[in-house]
């Protein structure tokens, strides 16, 4: 299923003041797309020492029951199959 995201790289030995531009810039991206959806301000974000990531979500979870970035990776599903 496609998933509307926004991703950027990170440069080498990025310090916090760097991460927090690319994390703000990426944000901006996620409202601007959250507005044009009509609403919402969940998201999740996914970060290497590489990249990031932000993923917009409509709503969080519901309760106990939530995705996190990690689930939007399908990651959870591999871990499973292993334990």
């Amino acid at each position: 299923m496609p998933v509307q995201h926004y991703a950027a790289a990170l440069a080498r030995g990025a310090g916090a003041e760097a991460v927090l531009q690319v994390y703000q810039r990426l944000l901006g991206e996620v409202r601007r797309f959250q507005r044009r959806q009509g609403g919402g301000d969940a998201y999740n974000v996914v970060m290497t020492r590489e990249w990031m990531c932000l993923i917009p979500r409509r709503r969080g979870g519901r309760g106990a029951v939530g995705t996190n970035g990690i689930g939007m990776l399908g990651v959870g599903k591999l871990l499973y199959a292993f334990c």
